[in-house]
C-alpha cells in the first residue's frame, strides 16, 4: 500500500482568506443556537473556504439521549443541507442511501476523510473489495484512492439526476463518543481540485461543528426535560385553580364531555349530591345504572337516557335552563332538581389548551351542567298553597252571604219594598255588589291555581260545538262593556271539540276580560275561529282574539302566563295576574296550545290564539284533516 503524501505548499495558497474564514466560521458556530442555522452554514462555508462547486451535510436520525438511532446501519443517514445543487437534484441526493455506497463507506462506517481526485479513475468495485479485505483483516488502510489496483477507469456512468462532479472529499461529523452522526460532502466538475490543505480545513469546520451540534442537542434536551418536568405541574396548577373557581360555587356544577357525558370536573356540592360515586372520565348513563338511580320529570315519568337534560345538550345541542327532574336513589329517596346545561364551544386556537388542563381525549362536545336542590322552595311553594287554599274557601262563605244580601236588597228596592234609597246609596250598593263579584272570582281562581300545584284540577272533556260555546261567552260578556264591540268572524257553520264546556267558557271569558281591561280606550275585538294544522294530516280548532288596542312590551312577553302576572303598562286596571296562568293550565289540560302574537309597530296589536282537538267517531283527542274539511 503506497502512503500518501502531503504537499506543503498547499498551505501557502490564500492562507490569510481561509484562516480568516476558519476562525469567523469558528465564532460563529460556537455562538449558533438552532440546528437547522447551523448545517446551513457549516455546508455554506465548507463550500466556499474549499472553493466547491456544490455541498452537502448528511445527518442522522438520533434518540432522545442524542446517540444514533441504528449506528448498524450506514443507510440511514439523509442529507440535511445542500448549496449549488437544483431542486431535482437535492431530491435525488435525498434518495439514495448514503452509507451503502462503497466510495462513502469509510466516512459512514470508521469515520475517515476520504479524498478523491477524479472518481472515474477508480475502480469502484476493486475498492470496495480492497475495503472489505482491509476491514477482515484489521488493518489500517489509507482513505485516500491511490492504490494501482484502483486504477482502471468507472465504467457505470453518473445517473443523470446526480450532480456532475469529477472530485470529491468527504469528512466525517463524530459526537463525543466517536460515533459517525453525519458528513460533509463536497464535489467539483473538474479532477484534481480538492487539495491536502482543503482536506484539514474541512476536517477542522466538521469537527468545529460537531462540537456546536452537540451542545445544541444537549442544550435542547435540558430544555426538553425542564420543560417536561414543568408542563405537567403547570397543567396541574391550572386544574387546581379550576377546581377551586367550581368549589366555590353554590350551586352543583360539574364539566361532562364527548358524546357519552364522559364526567370531567365536579364542584364539591355535586359530588356529595352523587355521593363521590360518579367517578372522572364515566359516561353519564353507566353511572347511573351503577348507582341505580332513576330521573322523573315534574309529573312522576321516568325520563328515558336520551331525554335527560345532560344528554340533551350533549347529543342534541340543546341548551336547558331549570328543567324540573327528579333524582331517585337506590334507598327510596328523591330529590327534586332543577337543571341548566349550556354547551361550551371551544375554539381551535384554544383547544389544545384545553385538552391538556382538562384531560380531554377528542374534540368532542364539551358541556356545563348545574344541578339546583329546589326541596326547600317547593316546600315553600306547598305551604304557600295551603294557605291560599285554606283563605280562599274561607271567603266564600262570606262573600256568599254578602253578595247574597246586596242582591236581595236591590231587588226588594226594584219591587218598592222597604225604605227608599238616594242614587248614591244605590250606586253604593251595586259598588258592593260588584266587589263581592270580584272577590268571588278571585277565590275561584286561588282555588284552581292550589288544585293545580296540587295535580288536582280535573277537566270532563265531551263534544261540543265550538261556535256555538264562543257565541254564548260573547252575549254574556257584551252587555257588560260599552266601549268595545266583539265580533265573531268564522270560516265553517259548526266544529265539533271535544272540551269541558265550563273550563273552555272560563279560558275564554279570561282571555276577553284581559284584552278588555288592558285596552281601555276601547275597540273592536275580532273572535276567528277557524281549522289548522297541528302536524302535516292532524288538524285542530284555533280560536284568535284580536285586540288592537293592547300592547305588551317586549321585556314582559316572557312573563306573560306566569302567576301573579300583568301588564305594566295598565297599572290602574283591575286583575289578578292569574287568568293566563289558569288559562294555559287549563288549555294544556285539554292538550291544546296557548300563545300570543305583539306587535307595536303602527299601533299596538296583540292577539291570543288557542288550539282545541277535534271532536272524532272513534273518541280520540285528534282527527285527521281529512275527515273534517
Amino acid at each position: 500500500m503506497a502512503s500518501t503524501a502531503i504537499n506543503n505548499s498547499d498551505w501557502n495558497v490564500d492562507t490569510s482568506r481561509r484562516g480568516a474564514a476558519f476562525a469567523r466560521t469558528g465564532m460563529a458556530l460556537m455562538r449558533e443556537t438552532d440546528e437547522g442555522r447551523l448545517i446551513e452554514h457549516i455546508t455554506s462555508t465548507c463550500c466556499a473556504v474549499a472553493t466547491a462547486e456544490m455541498a452537502a451535510c448528511s445527518l442522522c436520525d438520533v434518540d432522545a439521549d442524542g446517540k444514533p438511532v441504528d449506528p448498524g446501519d450506514e443507510s440511514f443517514f439523509h442529507i440535511a443541507s445542500a448549496v449549488g445543487v437544483s431542486d431535482e437534484q437535492r431530491a435525488f441526493a435525498r434518495s439514495v442511501p448514503l452509507g451503502s455506497i462503497g466510495l462513502l463507506r469509510p466516512i459512514f462506517k470508521h469515520g475517515f476523510p476520504v479524498r478523491i481526485d477524479d472518481i472515474f479513475a477508480p475502480d469502484l468495485t476493486a475498492y470496495c473489495s480492497y475495503l472489505t479485505e482491509s476491514e477482515a483483516s484489521g488493518e489500517m488502510f489509507s482513505p485516500h484512492v491511490r492504490d494501482p489496483r484502483c486504477a482502471e477507469s468507472l465504467q457505470t456512468p453518473l445517473p443523470p439526476e446526480h450532480p456532475p462532479i469529477r472530485s470529491f472529499l468527504g469528512v466525517p461529523l463524530l459526537n463525543y463518543d466517536g460515533a459517525v452522526i453525519g458528513a460533509l460532502l463536497l464535489g467539483h466538475s473538474q479532477p484534481g481540485h480538492f487539495s491536502v490543505c482543503d482536506e484539514l480545513l474541512v476536517t477542522g469546520l466538521g469537527t468545529v461543528a460537531s462540537v456546536s451540534l452537540e451542545n445544541i442537542r444537549s442544550c435542547h434536551r435540558a430544555q426538553l426535560c425542564t420543560t417536561n418536568q414543568q408542563v405537567p405541574q403547570e397543567l396541574e396548577a391550572q386544574r387546581s385553580v379550576l377546581q377551586l373557581i367550581l368549589d366555590e360555587m353554590p350551586g352543583r356544577v360539574y364539566l361532562v364531555h364527548g358524546p357519552e357525558a364522559r364526567l370531567v370536573l365536579m364542584n364539591r356540592a355535586a359530588s356529595a349530591l352523587w355521593q363521590g360515586q360518579w367517578m372522572p372520565g364515566q359516561p353519564w348513563g353507566e353511572f347511573l345504572r351503577q348507582s341505580q338511580i332513576t330521573i322523573f320529570d315534574e309529573n312522576g315519568v321516568p325520563i328515558s337516557l336520551e331525554q335527560l337534560a345532560i344528554m340533551r345538550a350533549i347529543q342534541q345541542r340543546k341548551t336547558t335552563y331549570r328543567r324540573l327532574e327528579k333524582v331517585h336513589y337506590a334507598d327510596g329517596r328523591y330529590v327534586p332538581m332543577n337543571v341548566s346545561t349550556s354547551l361550551i364551544g371551544i375554539p381551535r386556537w384554544l383547544w389544545p389548551t384545553m385538552r391538556n388542563v382538562l384531560s380531554l381525549q377528542d374534540r368532542g362536545p364539551l358541556a356545563v351542567v348545574v344541578h339546583q336542590d329546589i326541596t326547600l322552595s317547593i316546600d315553600v311553594e306547598r305551604l304557600k298553597d295551603e294557605f291560599i287554599d285554606i283563605a280562599a274557601r274561607e271567603l266564600l262563605s262570606p262573600l256568599s252571604t254578602l253578595r247574597g244580601c246586596t242582591q236581595t236588597l236591590v231587588q226588594q228596592i226594584k219591587r218598592g219594598r222597604g225604605a227608599a234609597l238616594t242614587n248614591r246609596q244605590l250606586e253604593a250598593i251595586e259598588g258592593i255588589e260588584q266587589a263581592t263579584v270580584r272577590m268571588t272570582e278571585l277565590s275561584d281562581h286561588l282555588l284552581d291555581v292550589t288544585r293545580l300545584q296540587a295535580g288536582c284540577l280535573n277537566i270532563q272533556p265531551e263534544p261540543h260545538d265550538l261556535l256555538a260555546l264562543v257565541r254564548r261567552v260573547v252575549q254574556r260578556v257584551q252587555p257588560t262593556v260599552a266601549r268595545h264591540q266583539l265580533n265573531i268572524r268564522t270560516v265553517p257553520d259548526h266544529l265539533l271539540v271535544e272540551v269541558d264546556v265550563e273550563r273552555i267558557e272560563q279560558v275564554l271569558t279570561n282571555l276577553l276580560h284581559y284584552a278588555i281591561t288592558y285596552s281601555p280606550t276601547g275597540g273592536p275585538i275580532d273572535l276567528d275561529i277557524s281549522v289548522g294544522l297541528e302536524s302535516a294530516q292532524v288538524g285542530v280548532a284555533v280560536v284568535s282574539i284580536q285586540n288592537p288596542g293592547l300592547r305588551i312590551p317586549v321585556e314582559q312577553q316572557a312573563g306573560m302566563f306566569k302567576r301573579f302576572n300583568s301588564t305594566p303598562d295598565a297599572h290602574n286596571c283591575a286583575g289578578t295576574g292569574l287568568e293566563l296562568y289558569l288559562c294555559r293550565a287549563l288549555i294544556e289540560l285539554h292538550r291544546g296550545q296557548i300563545w300570543f302574537e305583539s306587535f307595536e309597530e303602527d299601533r299596538p296589536t296583540c292577539t291570543f290564539y288557542i288550539t282545541l282537538p277535534i271532536y272524532c267517531e272513534e273518541r280520540s283527542t285528534t282527527c285527521r284533516l281529512p275527515d273534517i274539511l
